[in-house]
């Protein structure tokens, strides 16, 4: 899960400067999404050894609804996304946005789901109150989601 989030803060810092999200870091950053969901699959043995990520881990849905869920949604985002642009309408959400809120899903499930509705909305606040047209949302999803999953992996009882 470090991976996950030095690959994220990576993609939001290059996003927060350019307005972009490379692909080859979120390719990264996919790549070690699997690798977490890999050794959730392996058993709760390897897990042990990281008691955030056990802790974590208990809260998730399985590995493979976290897979089809990311897959499903980003799918459903950019052909959304590609249906917009082909009735001429300005770009709005980008398609690294996609891969990102793809990548966070892939690791955190519904979490990144909520994650990626809470960066957005409070990226286009902030943007409203700045009088902004367009933000960077690669920082406020990623923000949300490595809260979400300290809370989600605080011992609550």
């Amino acid at each position: 899960m470090v991976l996950v989030c030095a690959f994220a803060i990576w993609a939001s810092i290059v996003d927060a400067r350019t307005r972009l999200l490379p692909n080859a870091i979120l390719a990264a950053m996919a790549l070690s999404a699997l690798a977490v969901e890999g050794v959730r699959l392996a058993g709760v043995a390897w897990l042990a050894w990281f008691p955030w990520v056990a802790a974590l881990d208990a809260r998730l849905a399985p590995p493979w609804a976290c897979l089809l869920l990311a897959v499903g949604l980003g799918a459903l985002f950019a052909g959304f996304e590609m249906w917009r642009r082909g009735r001429g309408a300005e770009p709005g959400l980008g398609f690294g946005d996609v891969k990102l809120m793809a990548c966070w899903t892939l690791a955190l499930g519904v979490l990144g789901v909520w994650a990626f509705a809470l960066g957005l909305g409070t990226g286009a606040l902030f943007a409203k109150a700045r009088h902004e047209r367009t933000f960077a949302l690669g920082p406020w999803v990623s923000g949300w989601c490595v809260a979400l999953a300290i809370v989600a992996a605080l011992p609550w009882g």
